[in-house]
């Protein structure tokens, strides 16, 4: 049953694990102690067949805090244009969150219902536009939120992946039960709470978060990086088209 999990778990052959355990014991001991946390057996829930152990719980049994926030009053010109982020639900389209497209003032995050979330929340667009409604991001920094976004905090910082890729795989899901529940089709932070899940060991969600969270560090990081990249570009692109800057300047000014 072990060496099973541990083909499910790395995508190797036998013959491959044969291969890792003579050449890279410590890895193999690794993803041999991984693949021993999956259930040998499966029992009978409501949700049908799961491993055994595991739970059929919802949302809520494994956060902390579901919450929405707020919008700043845009006529107030002291609350707009300052330093802290501000997330609005249209920008659930990135699947990890290291920007803002808006940034308000203290006093706009004061004088207002928004909400802040940290990092490792995780933010559905709980309302808009097309097919905005339902998608789902990582909060990789801290920000403040408007209304049509719900933040949902885990009791432990460690499931928070876990449970980030559980509920990004469930949009057609969490828009078909909005529908159904609201005469404006809107997910409030009940409906988010009470939503049913499968939950797996916490040992195990644990070990998941430690993989996951690194692969969505990665993508925060690169995303970034991007974003230097593009400000760079939008900088000295004009520069160099209006011949103010030359290419070979640039490129001293890159080796330097």
């Amino acid at each position: 049953v072990t060496r099973a999990a541990m083909r499910a778990i790395s995508g190797k052959t036998d013959d491959e694990l044969d291969q890792l355990q003579a050449e890279k014991p410590e890895q193999y001991s690794q993803l041999k102690t991984t693949a021993e946390l999956f259930p040998a057996a499966m029992q009978d829930s409501e949700l049908g067949g799961v491993p055994k152990g595991w739970e059929v719980g919802c949302v809520g049994d494994v956060t902390k805090k579901i919450f929405s926030g707020g919008t700043p009053n845009t006529k107030t010109e002291a609350f707009w244009n300052g330093e802290l982020n501000w997330f609005s639900s249209g920008e659930t389209r990135n699947i990890v969150i290291v920007d803002t497209e808006k940034k308000i003032t203290e006093k706009g995050a004061k004088g207002s219902s928004t909400k802040l979330a940290i990092y490792g929340d995780i933010l559905i667009a709980s309302a808009g536009q097309g097919h905005t409604r339902g998608q789902t991001s990582f909060c990789a920094m801290d920000t403040f939120i408007n209304q049509s976004v719900v933040s949902i905090r885990t009791r432990d910082i460690r499931l928070s992946s876990w449970l980030f890729f559980d509920l990004s795989r469930r949009y057609e899901e969490m828009r078909s039960i909005s529908d159904s529940h609201s005469i404006r089709g809107s997910l409030t932070t009940k409906l988010l709470s009470g939503l049913s899940t499968i939950i797996p060991s916490e040992s195990l969600c644990i070990e998941y978060g430690k993989i996951a969270e690194r692969s969505l560090i990665l993508i925060a990081e690169n995303m970034r990086q991007s974003e230097v990249l593009s400000k760079l570009r939008d900088t000295l692109l004009p520069k160099l088209i209006s011949g103010e800057l030359e290419v070979n300047a640039v490129n001293k000014d890159a080796e330097g």
